[in-house]
């Protein structure tokens, strides 16, 4: 495997893990809907680098294949 493809593939596992993590947030609220209303709540509270749902997704990124 190419060195380029290894980082996409990385990049994708990193992608996808961050926004399997938001599904597995939005299943807590119990529709898309609510979540999207907390999330943009926060975001616009706290920052997007700073808002805790986004926070947390990124802690549940994959780093390495």
């Amino acid at each position: 495997m190419k060195k380029r493809d290894m980082l996409q593939d990385c990049e994708a596992a990193r992608l996808y893990s961050h926004e399997f993590r938001h599904a597995q947030q939005y299943e807590s609220f119990g529709s898309r809907e609510a979540f999207m209303e907390e999330y943009l709540h926060r975001v616009l509270t706290f920052g997007f680098n700073r808002a805790p749902l986004e926070l947390d997704a990124r802690e549940f990124e994959v780093e390495h294949m």
